[in-house]
């Protein structure tokens, strides 16, 4: 990874680290910074999951409410966004269990023996290529959890969020090719993790 990128990946962990220690010493308008950085994100990676608006909306405060009343766990070690992240992704497991739904749904493409996560932008770059029909959430989550923390920001921004490219070069402030390459490596690691889940 260039320098200059684990720079700028500092830096925002810094900046996390300094809203989250306002809201511990009782600054609760940090929190409300909080939410308007992640709820887009957390709603958008719990919609991925469960496939219902209604149910993602009510899944999103109940994850805001978990970061509320559990912020005082978060280590420092990881990055913020990864911790609220991982929140959300369990909360949305609990929830599929319960509702006995299944985890991801993907959507087979015959003629290639690929799948593609369903209705998303920029198809063509977002196939992961396994012979599968569904990836279980908890493998899944598994598997985002042993990437770099780098690469698991790429993976997490750009499928769970639906970043674009475009917006994604413009907050990590580097060329929209050095993204997609990136990207690219990130797949294919989360990929070869994803089949080892699968053993």
């Amino acid at each position: 990874m260039e320098q200059s990128q684990k720079r700028r990946i500092q830096y925002r962990k810094e900046q996390e680290a300094a809203l989250v220690e306002r809201f511990k010493r009782g600054d609760r308008s940090a929190f409300a910074l909080i939410v308007k950085k992640y709820q887009r994100g957390i709603f958008q990676a719990i919609l991925k999951m469960v496939k219902n608006v209604h149910d993602a909306e009510d899944l999103t405060q109940d994850v805001l409410v978990k970061i509320y009343s559990r912020i005082h766990q978060w280590d420092g070690y990881h990055a913020f966004s990864t911790w609220v992240y991982r929140i959300a992704i369990n909360h949305a497991i609990d929830f599929m269990r319960k509702k006995k739904l299944q985890a991801i749904q993907l959507e087979y493409e015959t003629e290639d023996g690929e799948i593609r996560f369903r209705g998303e932008k920029e198809e063509a770059e977002k196939h992961l290529l396994l012979d599968l029909k569904t990836i279980d959430a908890e493998q899944l989550r598994n598997a985002l959890m042993r990437l770099p923390d780098a690469q698991r920001e790429l993976i997490l921004r750009f499928y769970f969020e639906g970043r674009s490219y475009k917006e994604l070069s413009k907050l990590f402030n580097i060329p929209l090719g050095t993204v997609k390459a990136r990207l690219h490596r990130a797949k294919r690691l989360l990929e070869r993790y994803l089949r080892d889940e699968q053993l």
